[in-house]
């Protein structure tokens, strides 16, 4: 857990200790004590649950979901069961646009480009977009360095490599895939049919669909067209 959230408990608790019995005037200070306790408990049940506020950035002792997952999952064909792996990530929250700068590889120390393996949450779409517009700009005004001889810089995140984007990117594609494909497993329950139609328009029930659909690659022309079909329907 982060220091400083343990820092704070040993904190309150001295403080506690200080004002426990003491006086003003004669008259004892139980309700000031008792806050502070109640305040020092707070932040001890956050410890013990994890409720600090993540950065997004993990160490090394923490065993969570990170991107490095994600890139060797789109490493490959990904398929709707692979891919709610993605719903174990959420976005980091900016209060404002953060500063994107691109910079050449050779020009940076290793140690200061954070892993994919320690950041544990995802770039919002206008971010990625951002790093993507700075490396191209670099890269046309360095003629000769490829993508991969960029990285790129997110404040209050670090320096990022094009892949670590590049999986980011892909998240934002897949789970909106995925949130597709959800609502079309709905609308293919509730479609009747026993209704008479022109027999040209009568389709037999697919058991097997919704199963098939799930072991198939995300992007696939199957489920492309499943998708199209039921986003049509679903909006007349």
């Amino acid at each position: 857990m982060p220091q400083d959230v343990q820092d704070a408990s040993q904190d309150a608790q001295e403080v506690s200790n200080v004002f426990q019995g003491k006086t003003i005037g004669g008259q004892h200070l139980p309700g000031v004590s008792q806050c502070l306790q109640d305040a020092m408990q707070d932040v001890q049940e956050a410890i013990q649950v994890g409720l600090d506020v993540p950065d997004g950035i993990q160490s090394d002792d923490d065993e969570q979901y990170h991107v490095g997952m994600l890139v060797s999952l789109f490493s490959k064909d990904t398929t709707y069961k692979a891919a709610l792996l993605c719903k174990n990530f959420r976005l980091f929250y900016f209060l404002k646009a953060p500063k994107v700068t691109a910079y050449e590889l050779r020009n940076m120390q290793k140690e200061a480009i954070v892993s994919p393996n320690k950041l544990v949450q995802i770039l919002p779409w206008s971010v990625i977009r951002q790093c993507q517009k700075a490396i191209s700009s670099l890269q046309n005004k360095r003629e000769g360095v490829g993508e991969l001889g960029m990285v790129v810089k997110v404040a209050t995140v670090g320096i990022l490599t094009p892949p670590t984007v590049a999986a980011m990117k892909r998240w934002h594609e897949v789970t909106k895939v995925i949130d597709t494909l959800e609502k079309a497993f709905v609308w293919i329950t509730k479609i009747d049919f026993t209704l008479n139609v022109d027999r040209h328009f009568r389709v037999i029930k697919d058991q097997t669909l919704e199963s098939r659909l799930k072991v198939l690659p995300v992007f696939s022309p199957q489920v492309h067209f499943t998708l199209t079909i039921s986003v049509s329907y679903r909006d007349c």
